[in-house]
């Protein structure tokens, strides 16, 4: 198959007013090296290339399948600069090679093993949005991701099947590497006032990911009572393996003058375990013909670690620092229920009636031992005062170090309880004429004990209330101040908090039609609410720590996360004359919630935390407009002496659409500014080959 585009099947889609407000935040060095800049992503060229073979080895005993497949993307986007305001094409290659064999080891018995290699290329990695970046100092960043799975399923007996398999997924290097004209010992330079990077950049990183999964499991079949028990271990890894080229410096200049280096403490290297267990049962019941019964539960084990690491002697860490392992930080366990039920209201199999109600523990993965980390790649602020003049730091040029934050007073409470979700559902499915179906599920879902991570050395009380007039919005506020006494203490206890419980209810409607007479249909609404704490549910309970133990987070509770009260999508086939294959979809989305925010800084008054920005209006008191967009393809398929090839053309956003995604929401001259907009209309032309 082959499918692709270029810059003239793109098509632009900002009027005039939407064009000046995109490019209000664009630089003027960009604006004024790229005079007819897009205000978007620009695509030079996108296109898809795959081959696939499969067949039989050895007739009814042996099979294959063998795969290939091959993607280029590239693209300007805004924010993306080169040092002379020139624009640095966004370039991402990826490509996959898939393997699976099939082998029918003896009657009732089958194996299957899968084998999947990809690759990824991003050649010049932009980390750096809105700054002016010399290519030399971007990252090279590519990987390996590989996917192995195995497969054996063995019928026992009429009455009983056993299956078991593994699989593991495991990138050996996520390299974020340096160009290759880097040379070792040069320093990275970074300029303050025209926010500019070059020669290199002051740290790289080669981190590495694991995962691995056994699985094993029995079914029976014993009249009405269809049993199953089974297990599953895993085992997951990730890595940190930061390293410097320019000598663990970066040097700081304000408008060519020397100004200060940042010094680095890499390299530094150290992983981060998890590993999981799973034992469930569970039983599908038919006590008679009209309903069925499925009923498990399920226990997990859930751990987590960071062997033992140091901080090694650099030339700026005069003394090596060791730390323990981190051992079963958190460590969970439990027993959840599964359960749900379905009633054929009349017996023939047209009307179903389904309940359920089932628990989930929330995947942790590593983020919770990340918290209490004491290694991380770190830096310091010293003063530089370039005394013989070569723009080049050395050691007796600079200050005292300011101290790297290594280590961690971070820590879990002894009766933290693994955050859970409990979900109860119920759903009608009526079968209607001319092969219709349509259905309506009510969902009502509450995730509770999540956890989050206070300050306790700066109580909520000890802040100090203060009303201001914002500077820039003219916007009367109260704003707290940190008490002056409390400035850098940390002491931070992470346990489960009932302010972050959050709630989601939804209501979908659907209707599917199968491929018959010529059309088919599929799609429906979804109406939903989602609400919880706003802050740690959008933001993520990582950043929880300084949210919850700051009364400026006012409007806690409300409309949480990517809340969308409606949602539509509906797709279809049609067969048209001369054997035209007409397929769409068209999508109508409510947009996002917004939070209207002001920014108190030193020029409305000095706090002991600098900045602070405030929440003035319940979240959701704006919303960004409704998404709109219909995609399209046409195909025909010619068939000669065996062989089949089908030309096409899709088309993305055909009615070219230019739904505002993102605006600045902070009060001031630029509130409402757009900030980034739905991608205009793409053509691209391919076709398949089949023999």
């Amino acid at each position: 198959m082959f499918a692709g585009a270029n810059r003239g099947l793109g098509f632009q889609n900002a009027s005039p007013a939407l064009r000046t407000q995109l490019l209000a935040a664009v630089p003027a060095r960009a604006l004024q090296a790229n005079p007819n800049i897009v205000p978007g992503s620009d695509i030079q060229h996108i296109y898809d290339f795959g081959v696939w073979l499969g067949g039989p080895i050895l007739r009814d005993k042996l099979w294959f399948l063998a795969a290939g497949h091959s993607q280029v993307l590239n693209q300007f986007i805004l924010g993306s600069y080169n040092v002379d305001g020139t624009q640095v094409v966004d370039d991402n290659v990826m490509w996959n090679a898939v393997g699976k064999l099939s082998w029918q080891v003896a009657r009732g018995s089958q194996l299957s093993l899968f084998h999947n290699l990809q690759y990824k290329l991003i050649r010049y990695r932009n980390d750096d949005a809105n700054q002016f970046v010399e290519t030399r100092a971007r990252n090279f960043n590519y990987k390996y991701p590989t996917v192995t799975q195995g497969t054996w399923t063995h019928t026992l007996s009429p009455r009983m099947v056993v299956d078991a398999g593994g699989s593991f997924f495991y990138t050996p290097v996520d390299a974020f590497r340096p160009q290759p004209e880097v040379r070792d010992g040069e320093i990275s330079r970074f300029d303050v006032v025209t926010n500019t990077l070059t020669v290199a950049r002051p740290t790289y990183n080669d981190p590495r990911y694991y995962k691995g999964v056994v699985r094993g499991a029995a079914s029976l079949f014993a009249g009405p009572h269809e049993l199953k028990a089974g297990y599953t271990f895993t085992d997951a890894y990730q890595t940190v393996d930061a390293f410097s080229t320019s000598d663990n410096m970066r040097a700081v200049f304000r408008n060519g003058v020397p100004d200060s280096v940042n010094t680095y403490n890499t390299p530094v290297a150290f992983s981060q375990h998890t590993r999981d267990h799973a034992l469930f049962i569970q039983d599908r019941w038919v006590p008679f013909r009209k309903l069925t019964i499925n009923a498990g539960l399920r226990y997990e084990d859930f751990k987590a670690w960071q062997p033992a690491a140091c901080q090694p002697r650099t030339r700026w860490v005069p003394i090596e620092q060791c730390f323990p392992e981190i051992d079963g930080v958190p460590h969970f366990r439990g027993v959840v229920p599964r359960f749900s039920v379905i009633y054929d209201v009349r017996g023939d199999g047209r009307t179903a009636v389904k309940l359920s109600a089932n628990r989930y523990r929330v995947q942790m993965g590593t983020s919770l031992i990340s918290q209490v980390s004491p290694l991380r790649v770190t830096s310091d602020t010293r003063s530089w005062s370039d005394r013989n003049g070569d723009l080049i730091p050395q050691v007796d040029e600079l200050g005292p170090s300011t101290g790297f934050n290594l280590g961690t007073v971070n820590r879990f409470s002894p009766g933290v309880d693994w955050p859970t979700a409990t979900e109860y559902a119920v759903e009608l499915q009526r079968q209607l004429p001319r092969k219709l179906v349509v259905s309506a599920v009510y969902t009502h879902r509450n995730t509770v004990d999540n956890i989050v991570g206070q300050n306790l050395a700066v109580p909520l009380e000890t802040y100090i209330p203060l009303t201001v007039v914002e500077a820039a919005s003219g916007r009367e506020v109260i704003v707290y101040n940190q008490a002056p006494a409390l400035r850098g203490r940390f002491d931070v206890l992470f346990d489960n908090a009932s302010e972050l419980d959050n709630r989601y209810v939804g209501l979908d409607l659907t209707v599917q039609r199968r491929l018959s007479d010529g059309w088919m249909l599929m799609g429906g609404v979804s109406l939903s609410r989602n609400t919880g704490d706003i802050y740690c549910l959008t933001a993520g309970t990582s950043a929880c720590a300084s949210y919850l133990s700051n009364p400026n987070f006012a409007f806690r509770r409300g409309v949480a996360g990517f809340d969308r009260p409606y949602a539509f999508r509906m797709s279809g086939v049609y067969q048209l004359p001369y054997e035209l294959t007409l397929s769409g979809t068209i999508v109508r989305d409510s947009g996002y919630p917004e939070l209207t925010t002001v920014l108190v800084t030193g020029t409305t008054i000095a706090l002991t935390q600098v900045t602070q920005s405030l929440v003035v209006a319940p979240r959701a008191t704006t919303r960004l407009p409704a998404l709109n967009q219909l995609d399209l393809t046409i195909k025909r398929t010619w068939r000669l002496r065996g062989a089949s090839i089908e030309p096409r053309v899709d088309f993305y956003n055909l009615l070219n659409a230019s739904t505002i995604l993102g605006r600045l929401t902070q009060l001031g001259p630029t509130y409402g500014r757009v900030a980034n907009i739905q991608r205009g209309r793409l053509i691209k032309i391919g076709f398949n080959l089949d023999f």
